[in-house]
């Protein structure tokens, strides 16, 4: 779930360089966009910070107790190591 907003918020803050550094090539879209996803990635980011309590005593764990990666449950089960 971190990844979606860190892709999100990657490519909103992507603009940045082009912004410094190349003012002239980045065109409405580009700009509205980057602020567009921005605002996703930030929603995503809380929605992630108020349910990641819960999440973490569920099978949505990417690493089993043993160190190992884990089999994935969506169902709310525990990981398999």
């Amino acid at each position: 779930m971190c990844a979606i907003t860190g892709v999100y918020l990657l490519r909103g803050f992507a603009i940045l360089p082009l912004l410094l550094f190349a003012r002239s090539k980045a065109t409405p879209f580009l700009v509205w966009s980057s602020l567009v996803c921005i605002g996703f990635g930030l929603v995503h980011l809380l929605g992630v910070l108020q349910v990641w309590p819960q999440l973490r005593g569920t099978g949505l764990n990417c690493v089993a107790e043993s160190g190992q990666p884990a089999a994935l449950h969506f169902d709310g089960g525990a990981p398999t190591p």
